[in-house]
């Protein structure tokens, strides 16, 4: 009878894992859909230039993904585990600190690391390290979004591609700008 019991307690928990993945991912579909909705048109600054800005499902993305990592790098430095299995934990903790702390990285490189503005045929983008590209909208070869990784790519007539998250503001306003013949919605 015992045996019966901690089966039925396994499974249980498992259960409560997957409703709670699900609830998870129900809640993540419908933050998507509202950052969204909620962009904004693009901001205009000196001289007729068009700015790309982070929504702000990017911004909590990156803090929250920072937030993660710097947790888990707390737990694992300073708490760690009382648990039996306790260095069975200890590779997870790292996986999961390098994860969240490079999801961080990406996000908040891929929204201020670089300034992306257009005016008129012209598309400039400035990287926080002094690099600079500028290039035509007409030289867009093709335009492809994804929507699992929530972004646009541009590629151009050189072979270059330039990736643009869907959840900019303004972001929309760019996309219809480039060549009909380019884009691929």
């Amino acid at each position: 009878m015992i045996h019966v019991y901690a089966a039925s307690a396994g499974a249980g928990r498992h259960m409560g894992a997957v409703v709670s993945g699900l609830i998870g991912a129900v809640i993540a579909a419908a933050l998507v859909a509202l950052a969204d909705r909620g962009q904004k048109p693009a901001q205009a600054i000196i001289e007729g230039w068009r700015m790309l800005r982070p929504g702000w499902l990017l911004n909590f993305a990156t803090a929250g993904s920072a937030g993660m990592a710097a947790l888990f790098g707390y737990i694992f430095l300073f708490v760690g585990s009382s648990r039996p299995d306790a260095d069975i934990q200890t590779p997870y903790a790292v996986i999961l600190i390098l994860a969240f702390g490079m999801a961080a990285i990406y996000v908040a490189w891929t929204s201020y690391g670089r300034t992306i503005m257009w005016k008129g045929n012209e598309l400039r983008v400035r990287t926080s390290l002094g690099r600079e590209m500028v290039c035509r909208i007409s030289d867009i070869r093709s335009v492809t979004k994804s929507e699992m990784l929530g972004e646009y790519r541009l590629t151009f007539h050189d072979g270059s591609t330039l990736r643009l998250s869907a959840y900019f503001h303004g972001v929309k306003e760019l996309v219809a700008r480039l060549p009909k013949r380019a884009r691929q919605d």
